[in-house]
């Protein structure tokens, strides 16, 4: 899944208001094993601001590619993952891998067989030639090192909001739970912050928003700034970057409640350093009470 992004807009339309999102310039695109739990691949535009949105999606015998949509420069494509290209699992396709696929020639490929990449009913020279099109160093050399792996998988991460005595909706402490990744020695905790409070903006942005939102044709997110609570207006919620909470070697975390839902996941450890992939993304305080995975109406 992925998003079209208002900040890499703003940025265009208006450089007085656009430094302010800096740290969010570029689509964001997710990727979930259940349509539930999703975790971010990219949050910054697959490396480049400037690509706005995830445009398309295709999942191939080269692994998936996604094209992207973009105000200046023209669309790019990207293979997000090739990994099914890596038959021997260890970080690089390479000459192991090719000697994978010759092992097999002129065998007949089984249903959604990954080595054959052209689709034509067997494993084939033709297969091998793709193939050496996708190694990750010149001429399909096997790296001296390979790169470090880890076997961790990610954690599972739960939230709810409330106190010892009990769960209220949206209110209480934010309270994460993950589930335990076996050869995992602690848990790197991090979350995304929105502005201090829901009423003050980021250093110096009144007089820019000012000046950015007083002019005709102001940027849409002008009149989004006062509807989410008109008492309260301007209502500020500028996310931050990631930002790293600390180690836990236990199963759980909890913190103080802020004014406006921050973003949480958690990354495993091993004993030598590895680190998993990073965990689906919860929101805290959460709308849902412990245990239940949505509020009573």
């Amino acid at each position: 899944m992925g998003t079209w992004d208002q900040s890499t807009d703003d940025n265009f339309q208006n450089p007085n208001l656009g430094p302010l999102w800096s740290q969010e310039y570029g689509t964001d695109l997710w990727r979930s094993p259940d349509g539930v739990a999703w975790s971010f691949v990219s949050k910054v535009g697959l490396g480049d601001g400037n690509n706005t949105g995830t445009r398309s999606s295709a999942a191939t015998p080269f692994g998936l590619f996604v094209g992207t949509a973009r105000e200046q420069g023209g669309t790019q494509v990207f293979n997000v993952d090739n990994s099914v290209l890596d038959f021997n699992k260890d970080g690089v396709i390479d000459s192991e891998d090719v000697n994978l696929m010759r092992a097999r020639l002129n065998a007949k490929a089984l249903p959604n067989d990954p080595m054959d990449l052209n689709r034509d009913g067997k494993i084939t020279a033709a297969d091998v030639t793709l193939l050496m099109t996708q190694c990750t160093h010149p001429r399909c050399a096997v790296p001296a090192a390979k790169p470090k792996t880890s076997i961790l998988t990610p954690p599972v991460v739960q939230s709810c909001s409330g106190t010892a005595s009990g769960t209220i909706c949206g209110g209480g402490d934010v309270s994460l739970t993950w589930t335990a990744v076996p050869g995992a020695m602690d848990y790197l905790v991090y979350q995304i912050t929105e502005s201090p409070s829901d009423t003050q903006p980021p250093p110096g942005a009144p007089a820019v928003i000012a000046e950015a939102c007083n002019q005709p044709h102001a940027p849409s997110i002008c009149s989004m700034l006062r509807h989410a609570d008109p008492a309260q207006a301007p209502y500020y919620g500028y996310p931050s970057a990631p930002q790293l909470l600390g180690r836990v070697t236990n199963l759980s975390y909890t913190g103080p409640t802020p004014s406006l839902q921050w973003l949480y996941f958690v990354v495993a450890e091993d004993n030598v350093g590895d680190l998993s992939s990073p965990s689906n993304v919860v929101g805290g305080p959460s709308f849902a009470s412990c245990g239940e995975p949505y509020c009573p109406e």
